[in-house]
C-alpha cells in the first residue's frame, strides 16, 4: 500500500509555513530512523500541527516567539479537553527537545531554593558575629 509523503498531507499543512519547520523535519527523521511505524509519526505530526494552529491562534502577535511552558501548557489544554491520546505528550516532548537543539528555546532559568539561600545567609552573619559553626572548616582553617 503507497503512503502519501507528510509533505502532501492535510496534516502538514500547520506546519509548512511555520518558522521552526525544520525542527519538525528533524523529529519526523529521527522517528523514521529509530523504527516508528508511520502511524506513530502521522499522529506526531498532527499533534504538532495541533500545537502550532493553538499556538497561532492565541499570540497572533508574534507566532515565532516560543517560550519552555508553552508546550506544558498545549498539553493542559488538551488533558482538559479531554482530547489527550497516547503517545501525545512524547511527541510533544520530542518537539521541545528538537527546539531546544536548535536553540529555538531555552532553559528557563533555575529558581533557587530559598531555604539555602538564607541558611546560607545566616551562616555568612554567624560567621561575622564570630560564631564557630560545626564542621566549618573554610571559617576556621
Amino acid at each position: 500500500m503507497p503512503i502519501t509523503p507528510l509533505e502532501y498531507s492535510a496534516l502538514w499543512r500547520p506546519i509548512e509555513d511555520w518558522h521552526y519547520r525544520a525542527c519538525v523535519n528533524s523529529l519526523t527523521k529521527s522517528m523514521v530512523d529509530q523504527g516508528y511505524k508511520p502511524k506513530s509519526v502521522r499522529s506526531a505530526v498532527r499533534v504538532v500541527g495541533a500545537f502550532i494552529e493553538w499556538k497561532n491562534e492565541r499570540d497572533k502577535s508574534d507566532p515565532k516567539q516560543l517560550t519552555y511552558y508553552e508546550i506544558d501548557r498545549f498539553i493542559a489544554v488538551l488533558a482538559a479537553a479531554g482530547t489527550l491520546r497516547n503517545g501525545d505528550r512524547a511527541a510533544l516532548e520530542r518537539l521541545r527537545a528538537e527546539l531546544l537543539r536548535a536553540g529555538a528555546l531555552f532553559h528557563p532559568p533555575t529558581v533557587s531554593d530559598r531555604r539555602s539561600d538564607l541558611e546560607a545567609l545566616y551562616k555568612v552573619e554567624l560567621r561575622r558575629r564570630g560564631v564557630r559553626l560545626p564542621n566549618d572548616r573554610l571559617a576556621w582553617s
